[in-house]
């Protein structure tokens, strides 16, 4: 997200450097988020049905094929593979949603909120929705200014393409 940052620091660290550094400051984040999470005292908002349960049954396996196609697929829009292979023409995945990768976040997110009807569930999940919804528009704008004038041609055929280009409705 900080272009000239990373840069700076890849000068400093090596490349590899930065790559141990960054996964290292990544674990330790985490690490420190669930332990703040299992720490948090529970503070209902809402309480349990039975139904709310099967939010996350529901959601995750759609999530989970959706990030192991979307991490597989060719993609100049997105996180993934890259862009080789791609034909835009012929999408594949990419004519529903143009981030497979992401919207596995925003399921598991969305559906674990569900059930989890405290504080610190919803900080926590609510967080990493915001986020990964965020990361949509955010990855668009990236792409759009690195591809330049492909962008039309290239997304034409996704689902944002479409809408974009009025070719829904």
């Amino acid at each position: 997200s900080l272009p000239r940052l990373r840069q700076a620091l890849i000068k400093i660290l090596t490349r590899p450097g930065y790559l141990v550094a960054y996964s290292a400051l990544s674990i330790a984040v985490l690490a420190w988020v669930a332990w703040a999470y299992i720490e948090a005292p529970y503070m209902g908002l809402w309480p349990l049905a039975e139904w709310q349960y099967w939010a996350p049954i529901l959601l995750m396996p759609l999530a989970c094929i959706l990030g192991v196609v979307g991490l597989s697929t060719p993609n100049p829009f997105s996180v993934g593979p890259g862009d080789k292979g791609f034909d835009p023409e012929r999408p594949g995945i990419l004519r529903l949603p143009r981030h497979p990768a992401i919207w596995p976040c925003i399921l598991r997110s969305g559906g674990h909120m569900v059930p989890n009807g405290d504080v610190a569930s919803i900080l926590l999940f609510g967080l990493m929705l915001l986020l990964s919804l965020a990361g949509l528009w955010l990855l668009d704008a990236k792409r759009r200014l690195s591809l330049g004038d492909d962008w039309d041609r290239l997304s034409a055929h996704t689902s944002m393409g479409k809408i974009v280009l009025g070719e829904i409705g």
